[in-house]
């Protein structure tokens, strides 16, 4: 799935615009001494946006949640080749049974299948309550395109963009991530 997200350029570039947009807002809003938390819930094994964050100021500290053993020792290794350990935390948890600390931005790219096969919902649901007053949460709100797809799409997939839930043509692909 993390070369689904990192392959999905509109999708992760409006992720990273919005994580950019929130720390620009609270990095203005700290002092120079002011510590800004990131939390990025189901990192998976690309720890895209607690990178970025980690990168863009160095007052971020950012604790990555992970539930896949696999994927938190990928991340892991990313985190430390990089050297940003000493900024970023790869957690083994899970994301919608762990209490956090107060955190200025909460982002969760667990949006796989329309929302079928992960928990954006329920970890969004859970963990907002630990964002601070002034804080971001991110996707503040997503929209979902439905539409019957003909068996023939499942039948010769490569005329339509596959997906690990068959085809979507490419034309409805445009329209549900067209840019606004």
């Amino acid at each position: 799935d993390a070369g689904r997200v990192l392959g999905d350029a509109v999708r992760t570039r409006r992720f990273v615009e919005a994580l950019d947009s929130a720390l620009d807002d609270i990095c203005a809003k700290r002092g120079p001494n002011d510590v800004i938390h990131v939390v990025d819930a189901g990192c998976g094994p690309v720890p895209i946006f607690g990178v970025w964050a980690a990168l863009k100021d160095k007052r971020v500290r950012v604790s990555c949640l992970e539930s896949n053993p696999l994927s938190v020792e990928l991340a892991r290794t990313i985190i430390r080749k990089l050297r940003l350990e000493d900024r970023v935390a790869v957690l083994d948890v899970d994301a919608t049974s762990t209490p956090i600390d107060a955190t200025d931005i909460l982002i969760s790219e667990t949006m796989n299948s329309a929302f079928c096969s992960e928990q954006i919902t329920e970890i969004l649901a859970i963990l907002a309550q630990y964002v601070r007053p002034d804080g971001h949460v991110i996707p503040q709100r997503v929209r979902v395109i439905w539409t019957l797809v003909p068996k023939r799409a499942f039948d010769n997939p490569a005329d339509g963009y596959l997906t690990s839930q068959g085809a979507i043509w490419p034309d409805l692909r445009k329209h549900a991530f067209q840019e606004s």
